[in-house]
C-alpha cells in the first residue's frame, strides 16, 4: 500500500538516504531520495490512509455505500464487512475493490463464510482457512474459522519449553514470557489469562530472581493453570451477533464484580425481535489483577490527589456491600465513557436484586458518578439501553451482602 502512494518533489528530501553498493572505496556514497512512502516512517499509516480516503471520497455521489465502508471498515490496507445477505455482500465488496483499484490499491486473499460471495470475488470458493486475527508470534491466539463462521483460539504449544509441558517449575523469566504472550483483545478467556497475571504478581512478590524456579506452591499452581490453558483448543464462540440485524429492542447489559484478588465486568447484548424472541451474546469482557496489599512502600503511600481515591464501599454504579479494589483514574474515566448511565432504576426482581440504570431514549445527557463527582456523558437518541449491574463475578466465599 505505501508503495502506491507518491511524495510530492518538495517532499522528498524528507527520505534522503546514501548509498554505497558494493562498493566500499574511500568514495562518499551516492544520495537518493524516496519518490513513495517507505515502511517504518511514523508519517507512512496516517498519510497512506488519507490518500485512500481523498480517492474514496470521488465516487461518494455514485457509490455511497462502499465509501463509508472503505473509510469506517478498513484498518490500514485490511478490509472487514458484515452483511445480511449474499448479494449485498457482492454489490459492496466489489465496488470497494474497484474503487480501490483507481488508485492502484489492490485488494487480494478475499476470505468469507460464504462460497458464492468468494467466487464472485475471483477466489476459490475453498479458500476457507482459519485466519489469524493477529499475526504474531504468541501461545495463544485469536482466529477466525470462516466454514464454520466461529472465532476459536490458536493454542501453540510449540513455543512453551518442552521441560514445562513435564511438569517442572518455570523461572521468574519463563512465565513472563509465556503470559505476554497471551492475545486475547475481546477478554472472552479472561478467568484464564487473570489467572496466570495473579500467579506473576504473586511471583514477584516472593522476591524470586529472574533465572531461579518458582517455589514448589507456585509451581503447583502453575501447573493447574497450564492444564487449563490446554483445553481452550477446544471452545469456540459465534463470531455474529445472532438477532442483531433485526432486533426491534436492542439493550447492553453491563456486568460487574471485584473481590481481594481480582475485579472485572462482562458485557452482553440483548436483542428482541418483532416476535418476542430474545438472544443475549457476549460481546467482550475484561479482567484485572487486584493491586497487592504488600506491594511497596510507594504504592501504599496515601494518594495526593484525594478526588480520584477509591474507597472501599464505592463503585462506579453506586455502593458495593463488600470490597472495592482501587481503579486507576485512567480504567475508572474508560468505564464511564464507555457506559452511559441514567437515573431510572429497574423493577425488582431484575439484576439479580441488584441496581439496575438505563439510558434515557430521549437525547441529552445522563450523568454518572465518578467517586462522588458528577460526570457528563452525552447520550444519542437512536442508541440503544444502556444497563449496569453489579453481579457475583468474583464473589468469595467469605463475602457478605446485605441490604442496601
Amino acid at each position: 500500500m505505501f508503495m502506491q502512494v507518491g511524495l510530492r518533489e518538495e517532499d522528498r528530501d524528507a527520505l534522503r538516504y546514501l548509498w554505497r553498493g558494493n562498493r566500499r572505496d574511500s568514495r562518499p556514497p551516492e544520495v537518493y531520495r524516496m519518490k513513495v512512502l517507505i515502511f517504518g516512517a511514523s508519517c507512512s499509516p496516517a498519510t497512506a490512509i488519507y490518500v485512500m480516503n481523498r480517492n474514496a471520497e470521488r465516487h461518494r455521489h455514485t457509490h455511497p455505500e462502499a465509501v463509508e465502508a472503505i473509510k469506517k471498515k478498513h484498518y490500514m490496507d485490511d478490509y472487514l464487512d458484515s452483511y445480511e445477505d449474499e448479494h449485498r455482500a457482492i454489490t459492496i465488496a466489489t465496488q470497494v475493490r474497484n474503487i480501490h483499484r483507481e488508485a492502484h490499491f489492490e485488494l487480494r486473499k478475499w476470505t468469507s463464510n460464504s462460497p458464492a460471495v468468494l467466487k464472485a470475488l475471483g477466489e476459490s470458493p475453498n479458500a476457507t482457512e482459519a485466519v489469524e486475527i493477529e499475526r504474531t508470534e504468541r501461545v495463544l491466539g485469536l482466529i477466525w474459522r470462516p466454514q464454520e463462521d466461529r472465532l476459536a483460539f490458536n493454542l501453540d504449544l510449540a513455543r512453551i519449553p518442552s521441560n514445562l509441558l513435564r511438569r517442572e517449575a518455570p523461572t521468574k523469566r519463563e512465565a513472563l514470557k509465556i503470559v505476554m504472550s497471551l492475545f486475547d483483545p475481546l477478554g472472552l478467556v479472561s478467568p484464564i489469562t487473570v489467572r496466570a497475571k495473579q500467579l506473576l504478581q504473586e511471583v514477584w512478590r516472593r522476591g524470586t530472581d529472574w533465572d531461579d524456579p518458582i517455589d514448589d506452591e507456585l509451581s503447583a499452581a502453575w501447573v493447574n493453570w497450564l492444564t487449563h490453558l490446554k483445553q481452550l483448543s477446544g471452545v469456540t464462540v459465534p463470531r455474529c451477533y445472532p438477532g442483531y440485524s433485526r432486533a426491534r429492542k436492542l439493550q447492553l447489559h453491563v456486568f460487574t464484580d471485584a473481590s481481594e484478588s481480582a475485579y472485572a465486568t462482562a458485557l452482553y447484548w440483548r436483542a428482541e425481535d418483532d416476535d418476542g424472541r430474545v438472544t443475549v451474546t457476549l460481546l467482550a469482557a475484561k479482567a484485572k489483577q487486584n493491586f497487592s496489599r504488600h506491594g511497596s512502600k510507594r504504592r501504599n503511600k496515601e494518594p495526593s490527589d484525594r478526588r480520584w481515591r477509591t474507597s472501599g464501599n464505592e463503585t462506579v454504579g453506586g455502593t458495593c456491600p463488600h470490597t472495592t479494589p482501587p481503579c486507576r483514574r485512567g480504567e475508572r474515566r474508560q468505564l464511564l465513557s464507555a457506559v452511559q448511565m441514567g437515573h431510572s432504576t429497574a423493577p425488582d426482581g431484575q439484576g439479580g436484586g441488584q441496581e439496575l440504570r438505563q439510558v434515557p431514549p430521549e437525547g441529552g445527557h445522563s450523568t454518572a458518578t465518578d467517586n462522588g463527582r458528577l460526570a457528563s456523558l452525552p447520550t444519542g437518541a437512536s442508541s440503544p439501553a444502556v444497563y449496569i449491574h453489579r453481579f457475583g463475578l468474583f464473589r468469595p466465599a467469605h463475602s457478605h451482602r446485605g441490604p442496601e
